[in-house]
């Protein structure tokens, strides 16, 4: 095993060589902004309020919309008009 390399021995230790001035190609430093919506020509809207809000949208539309189809008029409704736009696909039965 005298053939293998000791690779701690080439460590060192880091320096401090970052130059900021030089760093990036001199580019300045700027904060990240979170990613953004536009909506018309000046209105923007944060993605990271957009996005929860719209879950809790979604989830609350499908409450409701869950609760409106137990009702019994709307599902006399709706199952009055199942069968009147879908009466030429539902087969007839021969005897």
């Amino acid at each position: 095993m005298s053939n293998t390399v000791d690779y701690r021995s080439e460590l060192k230790l880091a320096e401090h060589d970052v130059n900021p001035e030089t760093w990036a190609g001199g580019l300045e430093d700027k904060r990240a902004i979170a990613p953004r919506l536009r909506v018309g020509r000046d209105k923007w809207f944060n993605l990271l309020w957009l996005i929860p809000i719209g879950f809790v949208v979604l989830v609350a539309a499908v409450a409701i919309g869950k609760g409106l189809h137990n009702m019994p008029a709307v599902t006399e409704v709706t199952t009055f008009w199942y069968w009147a736009l879908n009466r030429h696909t539902i087969p007839l039965m021969h005897g």
